[in-house]
């Protein structure tokens, strides 16, 4: 499992929500296709999520809620993993508005 102290102190300081674009958010580790029960995923398979949206996330279970958003939380982990923050913050806004758009 990789494990990645500061891109968590990115994801939690300085993206935004990939909902709402709120911030500060929760590094949210995406479980969806991970195998392993009790095991968090690799600190590469997080996305920023406010409060309000990360536990609405546990609360519907995660495959429900990014359906719901039609988002592919790890396409995109992986697009914005080991990014500058100011080129993660701008593929979460660019994906936020394609979604809002269509």
């Amino acid at each position: 499992m990789l494990r990645d102290k500061k891109w968590l102190a990115v994801v939690r300081r300085k993206l935004p929500c990939v909902v709402c674009l709120k911030s500060p958010c929760d590094a949210a580790h995406i479980r969806i296709g991970f195998i392993g029960i009790g095991i968090k995923p690799g600190d590469d398979k997080v996305l920023p999520l406010c409060r309000k949206h990360h536990s609405e996330q546990h609360q519907v279970g995660e495959k429900t809620f990014w359906k719901r958003l039609g988002i592919d939380p790890l396409s995109l982990s992986e697009k914005i993993y080991n990014q500058t923050p100011s080129k993660a913050q701008l593929i979460i806004k660019q994906n936020h508005f394609e979604l809002v758009r269509d």
